[in-house]
């Protein structure tokens, strides 16, 4: 399935009377940077999409504080304070469900969602992986990558299933890898390929949903 296709898919599942622009959610664990990419984008003459919320599992994220500087709805989901699983993502659920939203957006969210949450968003939820899939899924990408000797490394924008980094590819972008590469160099390159491919992909996905509408 091309990425094209999988876009198309992906709109299919969104409300024709979703809002305009696109309400996404953006989940996150860490520092954050592509949900500032995303920002930062949103923010563009020709974005199609607009962050209605932000969703962090770790209290030192600084993913909150971008949110909270941008007057963007936030919440701290320690999954750290659940016993179980499942009431995690029922609380994120209902964040979810209360701000309307189209699609939602795992930014560095460090968290395997489960059959049942992927059913409340079916096909609505995308990933981003600093990976060249299939290589190399799964936790420590980057350094799988320098460590299998592999001429070239990039991130991945994929439709969310049930297995882990398995779901349809939307788009990749790649970087040679150079014998003097370390690890913290190799993510940085990568990284820049990730703050440009994401907020592509989203409004892509965003401007398909609008087009949809429009002609229905």
């Amino acid at each position: 399935m091309s990425g094209e296709h999988v876009i198309k898919k992906i709109a299919n599942q969104i409300d024709k009377r979703a809002h305009q622009p696109l309400s996404i959610a953006v989940l996150v664990s860490g520092n954050g940077s592509n949900l500032q990419a995303l920002i930062d984008f949103s923010k563009r003459s020709d974005a199609s999409f607009t962050i209605k919320t932000v969703i962090a599992n770790n209290e030192t994220s600084r993913a909150l504080h971008r949110a909270e500087v941008e007057g963007i709805n936030n919440y701290l989901v320690d999954h750290r304070k659940f016993t179980k699983k499942s009431d995690f993502e029922q609380r994120i659920l209902t964040h979810l469900l209360e701000n309307e939203i189209g699609l939602v957006v795992l930014a560095g969210f460090l968290r395997v969602l489960s059959p049942n949450f992927l059913r409340h968003f079916e096909s609505r939820i995308i990933n981003l992986h600093p990976s060249l899939l299939p290589k190399h899924p799964g936790l420590d990408a980057i350094n799988k990558a320098l460590l299998a000797g592999d001429e070239m490394a990039g991130c991945t924008v994929h439709l969310v299933d049930e297995g882990l980094d398995t779901g349809p590819i939307i788009a990749q972008s790649s970087c040679p890898i150079f014998t003097q590469d370390d690890l913290p160099t190799l993510i940085k390159r990568i990284q820049s390929l990730e703050h440009k491919l994401l907020p592509q992909v989203v409004n892509q996905i965003a401007q398909t949903v609008m087009m949809k509408a429009f002609c229905s």
